[in-house]
Parts: structure tokens; C-alpha cells; sequence
């Protein structure tokens, strides 16, 4: 038997093309970067599979109108852009549902020290929970949402997704609806004031202040959103440039986060929990993915506390994730802007498919053809 270690699994070749599973299905080949083929597992626990086998493809999602209407693929996750395109083909169908992701703009408070793997607050910029407030009081976030995901998401104030059971009620949540006036406010409550007449604030202390915002690249839309936050901020006179002056190659940004890159003082971000609700992975105070290396003892007090004994009383748990996304809501660490709606596209020949937040793939072995 040949031993891998645990760092060599992901590259190894036995775990690529020969993996062990449970599932309906097993891998029959695969072609690295384009497709991986897989075949019926007669034996599957649940029962034989309708399909004698499916083909997994990688497709770039603005191809995605042209393969559906060449036959070329069966079902995929879309963007909201190719919606209107995909609905005008008579061959499929959309549909969505409330998913477990959500976009925000996360914040610089210091650097991870990778010798310890703890993160250390040591960059104050974004010190002023007022400073913090103002910038999502600048955004708004509905016209965003309608301009560049086409309605498909909804204006999301916590970091729980609403879909988990232990999502906060919105009444018990501060809803920072769009008001510049309100921002304004804000920063000049907590000595965010234009003193030198150009029509951006100076900080307390009365020196320049300015925010390098990243965003990675991708879609077209990516640009336009990245345009319309930068210009929010400027609209309220806190200077905002784009980090390197443009979009960010997709593995070169998350490289930066890694590297808490100087570039990055504000950065978007977006984030899919798994089925449990626990937030701490990216919002506990040493997680690797606190990529804003937000540091603090009550944050950290609430998140054990929704992991601890106490919380296998499903009411107790519910109780400390409303109170941990209160704390949250007021604080803004990050600044929460949405929850996209999971949008699928299907052929109608492709029957049996149940969706649901966690995606596509519950009970595949009931697909079946109907031409």
C-alpha cells in the first residue's frame, strides 16, 4: 500500500483519477482541465442510477447560453447575466434557490503571523466603528444589486445566510439603508472632517486619508462594482482608489490575502459555508481565512460559545449566533452587502434534479432522460 502525506493528497494522481467513494457514480477517466467522465455504480446503496454515466465538464460561464443550445451540457450553475439569454432558449429551464453564500468587503485590522497562526491587530486604520458604519451607509446596495446581478440577490445585514435556522430576525438588526447624509455624519462624529478644502475628509488626527480597495477580476460586471463601491466612498468625501489601479488577476488577489499585501487595506470578498452554520472559520479571531484579521475577545467568547456543550440545546445555540450576529451588525468588522441566489440552468430533457442551498447533486442517482 503506497502512503501519501496529508499536503501531497490533493496533486497525488490515486487521489485525482482513482478516488474511493460512496456515491452513484465512479470515475471512469479523466482529462485534466476539460472533462472527467464518470460511470453508473451499479451497487450504489440507495439503488442502481437511471444514467449510465455523467460527464463533468469545465466551461467558462460565459459560454454557457451556446453550450446549452448546442446540446453540449445538461445542467450548470449560471450567472445572473445569462438568464435572460437562457430563458429565450426553448430547450431549458432556470432555476434558484436561497444558497449558503454571501458577498462583503472585508477590512484591514493587521497581519496573520504565520509562525504562530495567529492573527495580530495591528493596522488601525478602520479602528472607528463610526468610520465603519459610514462606509455602508455610502453603498447602496439594492441599486447594486439590481445593475450587476440582475435582481438576484437580496441585501444581506448579517454574515448567516437567512436560509440557516439560525439567521438573526432583520428587526433585530441595524438595516443601513442607503443614506450618504448619514455617512457624512458619521465620520465628522468620530473627527473624519475636510480641513484642507479638496472635498475629502483628513483622519483625526489630521493627516491624509485614503482607502486602496481590491476586487479580483472576472465577469464584466466585476469591473462595474468595483467602480460603483470606490465611487460611493468618494461621494462621501473619504478618498478611495482601486488597488494596482485595475482588477486583480483571481490567484494573484487571493495570494495578497494570504500575504495580507499592503494593496489590500479594503478587498472584496465573497464566501459559501457548509451546512452548519458555525461562522468561525472565516470570522473567528485566528482563523487562516479572517482575512481582515479582525481581533476581538467577545467576537471570540460567542463563537465557542456556539460550539461549546451548552450549545447542543439547538435553542441555546440559536440564542448565542443571534446575539454573535448583533455584536456583528453593530460592529462591522466586514460590511455585508448580499446574498446571491443560487441559479441553475437545466436541460429540459434532464429530469429528476432537486435543488436545494447546498446545490445540485442531492440524490443524483434519480436523473433520468426524457427526449
Amino acid at each position: 500500500m503506497k502512503v501519501f502525506a496529508v499536503k501531497d493528497l490533493e496533486e497525488s494522481k490515486q487521489v485525482r483519477e482513482n478516488p474511493v467513494g460512496l456515491g452513484p457514480f465512479k470515475v471512469k477517466k479523466v482529462v485534466d482541465g476539460e472533462y472527467s467522465e464518470l460511470e453508473r455504480f451499479d451497487d450504489y446503496w440507495k439503488g442502481k442510477p437511471q444514467l449510465d454515466g455523467v460527464i463533468v465538464k469545465v466551461i467558462d460561464p460565459s459560454l454557457a447560453t451556446g453550450a446549452f443550445q448546442n446540446g453540449e451540457i445538461d445542467i450548470m450553475d449560471i450567472r445572473p447575466q445569462s438568464v435572460k439569454e437562457l430563458e429565450a432558449l426553448g430547450n431549458v429551464r432556470i432555476e434558484e434557490t436561497n444558497g449558503v453564500g454571501y458577498s462583503y468587503i472585508g477590512l484591514r485590522f493587521g497581519h496573520r503571523d504565520k509562525a504562530t497562526l495567529k492573527n495580530v491587530a495591528d493596522f488601525d486604520k478602520f479602528n472607528a466603528k463610526e468610520l465603519r458604519q459610514a462606509l455602508l451607509y455610502a453603498i447602496n446596495r439594492p441599486a447594486m444589486i439590481d445593475a450587476f446581478l440582475e435582481g438576484k440577490a437580496t441585501v444581506a445585514n448579517t454574515v448567516i445566510p437567512t436560509t440557516f435556522w439560525t439567521a438573526a430576525p432583520e428587526s433585530e438588526l441595524n438595516q443601513y439603508e442607503f443614506n450618504p447624509e448619514k455617512a457624512k455624519e458619521l465620520l465628522a462624529s468620530a473627527g473624519y472632517v475636510d480641513k484642507d478644502g479638496d472635498g475629502f475628509v483628513e483622519d483625526p488626527k489630521g493627516q491624509p486619508f485614503k482607502i486602496s480597495f481590491g476586487h479580483y477580476a472576472g465577469s464584466a460586471a466585476f469591473e462595474g462594482r468595483a467602480q460603483a463601491i470606490v465611487q460611493s466612498w468618494n461621494d462621501i468625501g473619504v478618498k478611495t482608489e482601486l488597488a494596482t489601479g485595475s482588477l486583480i488577476e483571481f490567484n494573484l488577489y487571493n495570494d495578497m490575502k494570504d500575504n495580507d499585501d499592503a494593496a489590500l487595506e479594503a478587498f472584496f470578498g465573497a464566501w459559501s459555508t457548509g451546512a452548519d452554520p458555525d461562522p468561525s472559520g472565516l470570522w473567528g479571531n485566528d482563523a487562516e481565512w479572517n482575512y481582515g484579521r479582525w481581533v476581538d475577545p467577545k467576537n471570540q467568547e460567542l463563537l465557542d460559545k456556539g460550539l461549546s456543550e451548552e450549545a447542543f440545546d439547538k435553542e441555546k445555540r440559536m440564542a448565542t449566533y443571534v446575539e454573535w450576529q448583533k455584536y456583528f451588525n453593530e460592529e462591522l468588522p466586514a460590511l455585508p452587502l448580499w446574498e446571491n441566489l443560487d441559479l441553475y440552468g437545466i436541460n429540459n430533457r434532464l429530469q429528476g434534479v432537486h435543488v436545494n442551498a447546498v446545490g445540485f447533486q442531492t440524490d443524483v442517482y434519480k436523473w433520468h432522460i426524457k427526449e
